[in-house]
């Protein structure tokens, strides 16, 4: 190893030094269903730690679903919702067909729907014609564990 920390990239297996407390807690914390937040200065090593921990959880066999999100240049919650309901869609189905299925079985009642043309233009999963109400933002915050549930 030329230098003792790599800073460029996230770093996972041999590279990972220390901080296996805290990879046992976020462990611990994920089996448990808890929600949790990590956030700090940039470079601070997060994403290593979230890496580290999910390469940990599988060698020991746990099962999960990995969504990621990411909210560059989201700007409001409608977008914001959309993104995240998304993510969370395409890491547990993989055809049109089934993100409708899951849409209408595990967001009944909301203002979500899923749009064959905006899929076939934009590969948007989740579409809405209005501004979300209470209801919607709770369905969809609660949607993983509704697909983890089914």
């Amino acid at each position: 190893m030329d230098a003792p920390f790599v800073y460029d990239n996230p770093v996972t297996g041999k590279n990972f030094v220390g901080r296996k407390t805290e990879c046992s807690v976020l462990a611990n914390l994920l089996d448990a269903g808890e929600h949790v937040c990590l956030y700090d200065a940039p470079k601070t090593g997060k994403l290593s730690l979230i890496q580290q921990t999910l390469f940990n959880m599988r060698a020991a066999g746990k099962p999960f679903m990995v969504a990621y999100v990411n909210v560059f240049n989201v700007r409001t919650g409608r977008d914001f919702l959309k993104k995240f309901g998304g993510a969370v869609l395409r890491s547990a189905y993989s055809t049109p067909y089934d993100y409708a299925s899951a849409i209408q079985r595990h967001l009944e009642g909301t203002h979500f729907v899923f749009d064959d043309a905006m899929f076939a233009s934009k590969e948007d999963i989740v579409c809405m014609n209005w501004d979300p109400d209470f209801n919607d933002v709770y369905r969809m915050m609660h949607l993983p564990q509704q697909i983890a549930q089914a």
